[in-house]
C-alpha cells in the first residue's frame, strides 16, 4: 500500500492566513509566493503521477518556517486510474475543474483547482459563489469568472 510521510504543519491552513487578513487580501508578493510554492509541490506530484482532487485552501499548510505544504491526499488518485470514470464526484465544488462534475480527473483538474485558489488570493473572491452544487458545477462548466480587475 502506498503510503505519505508528512512535514508537521503547525502554522495553520491558507484558509486561516485569509482569514487572519480578512477584510484585507494578503500583500501581493505573499500570495504570489504561496502560489508559487503550491505550484511546485503539484508539479512534484504530478511527476510521481499522483492527482490531489481536492486542492482547496484548507487542504494547505504551513510549516513551522512558514513554507506551504499541500496536504490531505485522502481522497488522492493515481494517472493511472485518473482516466477512469467515476460513479462518485469528489472534490470540493468551489475548487472543482469542470470535468470533476462530470466524473473525470486529470492533473489539469488539480491546475484548474489551483487556479481557483490563485483568483481568491488574487481577488478575495472565489471564481463562482452559487449555493448548490448543482449550480455551482454549472458555472464552472457554462461561465467565466467575473474578471479579476472588476473586483477591485
Amino acid at each position: 500500500f502506498p503510503y505519505l510521510v508528512v512535514e508537521y504543519a503547525p502554522r495553520g491552513s491558507l484558509r486561516d492566513l485569509i482569514k487572519r487578513f480578512a477584510p484585507n487580501l494578503l500583500p501581493a508578493n505573499m500570495a504570489l509566493n504561496i502560489f508559487t510554492q503550491v505550484g511546485q509541490a503539484l508539479y512534484y506530484a504530478h511527476q510521481q503521477n499522483i492527482i490531489h482532487r481536492d486542492l482547496k485552501p484548507e487542504n494547505i499548510l504551513f510549516n513551522a518556517q512558514g513554507e506551504a505544504l499541500l496536504a490531505d491526499f485522502g481522497i488522492a488518485t493515481t494517472l493511472s486510474t485518473a482516466s477512469i470514470k467515476y460513479v462518485t464526484i469528489i472534490g470540493t465544488p468551489a475548487y472543482m475543474a469542470p470535468e470533476q462534475f462530470q466524473s473525470s480527473v486529470s492533473k489539469e483538474s488539480d491546475q484548474y483547482s489551483l487556479g481557483c485558489i490563485g483568483y481568491e488570493l488574487f481577488t478575495g473572491k472565489r471564481p463562482f459563489t452559487a449555493t448548490n452544487f448543482f449550480a455551482m458545477g454549472f458555472d464552472h462548466l457554462n461561465k467565466l469568472p467575473i474578471a479579476p480587475t472588476q473586483h477591485r
